[in-house]
């Protein structure tokens, strides 16, 4: 019995002797340079428990937490837990004037401005649950087209600014200052309003924005306009970049301002544009074949800027993280169904940081999501942006002296930089051939925190390491929280 037990040590060191001998062989044969970094793993929720419809509005949340939805069958109100759906109510003066919601604005009073496809614009009353009607008034005609309220933005001063598709027009709403916000009828009786003819055919403007010096940026059906409140003029750029001169007819549709100045701009013909209005320069950043950084497709429908300073594109095709600072897209995984493009497609950032994503279903990022940033090893060649269970996962991670990380991955081990957030070698250790034992796949069990088995976060001396360097913050999201949205400048 003596000697069978030693027979079977010996067998069983002789085994595993063997075994780390292949694998030592298996990294010499096999050892592949690796290509990029580590990507970002983010977690897009769908929000549940209505049933949607088309939702075509930018999605707002207002100073007391509620989220606004607009939709075409009526605006909803969110708490975290259920709806309510305003819709319009024939013959009540104070419901919406139509359930076409197109654009929502929360201005930075709180105040929530609802903007129709059809009947204009109209004013939250949330002490007496109403909606005041603001715009067109009695002596406003629309003879050929109905007041279609496209988009909205707030001044320095406090004014709201509308782009209107149709009749073509930008329309000022100046409120005034000596009356006070919490009796909104007396407001309302206030407001002057005046038009700006853009000259350009109709269905016109698309977006609009702020720029530092007090001008309206506007994008148009045919180039980008700039407005001046002071005259009341309206004329194109007139860059004297070549880039830039493309902007005086070329069709916008999006605009998207950074804290730094910078313009940026999204057209569904020829990509992305970003314009530096204090030396002149003019960027375009279209899709290259071949290029996995370049943006994914040159059709652009709508652009957000997050706290971060990254810009987020919607595309007929998805929605992509791209950043101002290098000129390249950031490429990222989903933990679920990442949002779906389409020409409906519109962003917004809302005041707690959260990303929101309508145009049908609604997807919202959470800044929470990101308090413990995920990454995985993805191959650049994958047709999917969607982690499955048992792909993309680490198991055994271990570190070296040097600070690099050692780490199985599927069927391969990865030497990772973790400072840099680099793939410094992978070492496929059955040569593309499947193992019969131990490698992870559709029967690996997962961890309730999500669908990783083992998601890989940084640490540092025996604990997590936050918050991450700048070289590994794509993806992530601050925790900051602000009383209200205030006006932002372009």
């Amino acid at each position: 019995m003596g000697n069978d037990k030693r027979t079977f040590w010996d067998l069983s060191r002789t085994f595993r002797a063997g075994a780390t001998a292949l694998a030592l062989l298996a990294l010499v044969c096999n050892s592949l340079t690796a290509q990029g970094k580590l990507l970002p793993v983010l977690h897009f929720k769908t929000l549940e428990g209505y049933h949607w419809g088309d939702v075509v509005s930018r999605i707002v949340r207002d100073s007391t937490g509620f989220v606004w939805i607009g939709s075409v069958n009526g605006l909803l109100r969110y708490d975290g837990y259920t709806y309510k759906v305003y819709r319009n109510i024939s013959g009540d003066s104070n419901s919406l004037p139509s359930n076409r919601i197109h654009s929502l604005l929360v201005d930075s009073k709180g105040r929530l401005w609802v903007g129709t496809l059809e009947k204009g614009l109209c004013l939250y009353d949330p002490t007496r649950d109403r909606f005041i009607h603001v715009y067109p008034g009695p002596n406003d005609l629309f003879p050929n087209e109905p007041p279609t309220v496209f988009s909205m933005t707030e001044d320095h001063s406090g004014n709201i600014w509308l782009a209107m598709t149709s009749p073509g027009d930008v329309v000022r709403l100046e409120i005034p200052a000596d009356r006070s916000s919490d009796d909104l009828d007396s407001l309302a009786r206030g407001f002057r309003i005046r038009r700006f003819p853009l000259g350009t055919p109709k269905y016109g403007a698309r977006d609009l924005c702020e720029r530092k010096d007090g001008k309206i940026i506007i994008a148009c059906h045919y180039g980008l306009r700039i407005l001046d409140p002071a005259t009341g003029l309206v004329s194109p750029p007139y860059l004297e970049d070549p880039k830039g001169r493309r902007l005086d007819t070329l069709y916008v549709y999006t605009l998207a301002h950074g804290s730094d100045g910078k313009l940026w701009l999204g057209t569904p013909t020829e990509g992305l544009f970003g314009v530096d209005w204090s030396t002149g320069k003019v960027v375009n950043y279209r899709h290259h074949k071949g290029d996995s950084l370049s943006i994914g497709i040159d059709d652009i429908w709508d652009l957000a800027m997050d706290r971060d300073g990254h810009l987020w594109v919607g595309t007929m095709q998805d929605v992509e993280l791209f950043s101002p600072e290098t000129g390249q897209r950031v490429p990222f995984m989903t933990f679920e169904q990442s949002p779906p493009g389409n020409y409906r497609i519109r962003l917004s950032i809302d005041c707690t940081g959260t990303l929101w994503v309508s145009g049908g279903n609604v997807y919202r990022l959470s800044p929470r999501s990101q308090l413990f940033p995920h990454f995985t090893y993805w191959d650049r060649n994958a047709a999917s942006k969607t982690i499955q269970p048992w792909l993309g996962s680490f198991q055994n991670i271990e570190r070296t002296p040097e600070g690099n990380l050692w780490s199985m991955s599927g069927q391969k081990l990865v030497q990772i930089d973790v400072k840099n957030c680099n793939i410094i070698k992978t070492f496929d250790l059955f040569a593309g051939k499947k193992p019969l034992v131990g490698t992870a796949g559709p029967t690996t069990s997962l961890r309730p925190t999500g669908l990783l088995p083992s998601p890989l976060r940084r640490y540092s001396a025996g604990r997590a390491e936050w918050p991450p360097p700048s070289s590994c913050r794509s993806g992530r999201f601050p925790d900051k929280s602000s009383s209200g949205c205030a006006p932002a400048t372009c």
